[in-house]
């Protein structure tokens, strides 16, 4: 399993996202599926749980990693990740 934080230090509310590319979770030749006519996308490869809502988002909605999250001022936001086995 991994544990992504979000921590957001303005006083403000804010949205973060973290692409699993990005993270290094997935790599560019494993990670993508590609079809013809198709945008490359990410593979949903993690079962992901927001620890603070004790909720397990949709693979779908985390698809390409956790998107646009709003994170109130001064908070954070906690998800831990469990590889999903084929």
């Amino acid at each position: 399993a991994v544990v992504v934080l979000f921590f957001n230090r303005s006083p403000i509310p804010s949205r973060i996202s973290a692409r699993w590319i990005d993270l290094g979770l997935v790599s560019r030749s494993r990670g993508r599926e590609v079809g013809e006519g198709e945008d490359e996308k990410e593979k949903a490869i993690f079962d992901v749980r927001d620890l603070w809502a004790r909720k397990t988002l949709s693979r779908e909605a985390v698809r390409e990693g956790i998107m646009e999250w709003e994170v109130p001022g001064h908070g954070v936001a906690l998800f831990k990740l469990t590889p999903v086995v084929a």
